[in-house]
């Protein structure tokens, strides 16, 4: 039967229930890092684990640090322009990301031990972060030049 469109010409079904038969499956237990809690992490002594672990706090570091990174690289010169350090920072962003990532992956696969973990990465980016701070920040230059004029009496 063919139905043309705009014409009455049409069969109306209905079903008193609709259901599809599935097959009963044994159920799997599902173990891996990412779907345990963190306290489950804390007290787990697997390497995977403990890598997760270190995973899960080192994007919570990772804000920080990248801020004064950010806040350090924005102070520009007018006549450098307003994206003038923006090609450093985001390099820095993604070679932070990506030590962090080659990280996790040495500590799964056993390379790196968990005690040594991802913190020097954090440990150098820290460093890195406060000396462009230190370096850029105009805060530390007024203050020198405040304490090295002379003090005007009137």
């Amino acid at each position: 039967m063919r139905v043309s469109t705009g014409t009455a010409n049409y069969r109306v079904t209905q079903f008193d229930t609709y259901a599809i038969r599935m097959e009963n499956s044994a159920t799997s237990i599902i173990d891996e890092p990412h779907t345990k809690s963190l306290t489950e992490l804390i007290n787990s002594s697997k390497i995977l684990d403990q890598a997760e672990l270190q995973w899960r706090i080192s994007l919570v570091i990772m804000i920080p640090i990248l801020a004064i990174i950010g806040l350090s690289l924005s102070q520009v010169n007018p006549r450098q322009g307003r994206f003038f350090k923006m090609f450093p920072a985001i390099l820095l962003m993604i070679f932070y990301i990506a030590m962090l990532i080659w990280g996790r992956t040495s500590i799964e696969k056993g390379r790196i031990p968990t005690q040594f973990g991802l913190w020097w990465i954090h440990g150098v980016f820290t460093i890195i972060a406060a000396a462009l701070f230190m370096q850029y920040n105009q805060i530390f230059t007024r203050r020198r030049k405040i304490s090295a004029a002379p003090l005007n009496k009137s």
